[in-house]
């Protein structure tokens, strides 16, 4: 259960949680159960650290709850949940301390519900949301599909992830389409309200803007 898990990674949380996908790529390059186990836990079944030390280096949900208890978690029901998506730009830096709430909150929708009438619920609302962590939310919800709809609490996680970094994106103005990647990225630099990209290093640019 990945959503037990926080979404973000690394020491300095600015790395995403990427599990679900590469659990995702296993089970459908037919990985067995007890492969799935060992990339998800990042050890075997004798207890040998093996292929993920990304695993190993994945925060617990539960770090994410005591950290958000320092600035009170958030009281959320069928009312009031879109009183509090959000909050933390482009970047989500920070959006995993409202994570725990919300993924609390969505799994006893969808128990109360079932998954589809879920969705269908909620989705609509956090769709002009999606760009929030980079598309990492919507990126997770699709996973849920992937799956077959087969993992509940990949819906869960990914409704969760929306909500808490839930941001819309700036009004675009200049062309929609473009030459070449580069031109793309470029313009994205460009563009007031948009992360600044540093062209030549790619995604150190992102990191350093993060840590800054």
């Amino acid at each position: 259960n990945n959503g037990r898990r926080s979404m973000k990674y690394g020491t300095t949380l600015v790395f995403h949680n990427h599990l679900t996908a590469i659990l995702t790529a296993a089970a459908k390059l037919g990985g067995d159960e007890a492969t799935l186990r060992e990339y998800a836990h990042g050890v075997d079944a004798k207890g040998t650290s093996s292929v993920p030390e990304f695993s190993l280096g994945l925060r617990s949900i539960d770090d994410d709850v005591e950290a958000a208890a320092e600035t009170a978690p958030l009281s959320l029901d069928a009312s009031t949940w879109f009183d509090h998506v959000g909050g933390y730009g482009l970047y989500g830096f920070g959006s995993h301390l409202k994570y725990p709430s919300y993924y609390a909150f969505f799994a006893g929708e969808r128990e109360r519900l079932g998954a589809e009438a879920c969705l269908r619920e909620y989705f609509p609302r956090l769709c002009r949301g999606v760009g929030g962590d980079f598309f990492h939310a919507i990126i997770e919800v699709g996973y849920y599909f992937e799956s077959d709809c087969a993992s509940p609490s990949t819906l869960d996680s990914g409704l969760a992830w929306l909500a808490s970094a839930y941001v819309e994106w700036p009004d675009r103005t200049g062309p929609a389409n473009f030459d070449s990647p580069l031109d793309a990225l470029a313009a994205a630099h460009n563009a007031k309200g948009l992360p600044t990209f540093d062209l030549d290093d790619g995604s150190s640019g992102y990191i350093h803007a993060m840590e800054t």
